[in-house]
């Protein structure tokens, strides 16, 4: 099983190769579906043999429905970002929320409302990723973010504080009160 699993992260690779010898600009990101993307060994070796996250000591893997239950626990103020606006406005407004905070831009995608960019912290210039995901929800939209240290085994709530003080510039900026959902 390991094998067939490295062949195909190893075949991605390839043709992320010869796209670069025709010319075609190197992707810092690939998007995955499908039903081998549930397996986190796939996912994490694609990103190691990619070097998507040079250097990056933690997982890419997401640790499913234990962290889940953990961050509840520990954050239950992180939750989903429930708007009645229009999709469109809340991902111009994050986007230009993400730009204020100085946040190195990697990517954005109105068409699938992905924003991803890299947060350096002050003192020892750590990077840690930032990915937002605004999707429609009814007539409004729904805000999902996730803020991953890179390295290090806790971050002592400075990701939690990241997506707290993100969330109160993107309510000031559209002009809304926040209220726990």
């Amino acid at each position: 099983v390991r094998s067939a699993l490295e062949s195909i992260a190893f075949r991605v690779r390839d043709i992320m190769e010869s796209m670069k010898q025709v010319g075609e600009k190197r992707s810092t990101r690939i998007r995955v579906d499908g039903g081998p993307t549930s397996n986190g060994f796939l996912m994490q070796f694609q990103a190691d043999i990619l070097a998507l996250r040079k250097g990056a000591a933690n997982s890419t893997v997401y640790g499913g429905p234990k962290i889940a239950a953990l961050q509840e626990k520990a954050y239950p103020d992180i939750q989903p970002m429930l708007f009645s606006l229009p999709l469109s406005q809340v991902y111009a407004a994050a986007l230009q929320t993400v730009e204020a905070r100085g946040w190195k831009l990697v990517s954005n995608d109105p068409a699938t409302g992905i924003i991803e960019a890299t947060a350096t912290t002050f003192w020892f210039g750590f990077k840690d990723d930032v990915v937002i995901r605004i999707v429609p929800n009814g007539t409004g939209a729904r805000l999902d973010m996730r803020s991953e240290s890179r390295i290090g085994t806790s971050d002592v709530g400075r990701n939690a504080q990241r997506i707290r003080v993100f969330r109160a510039a993107l309510y000031k900026r559209l002009g809304l009160q926040y209220h726990r959902q």
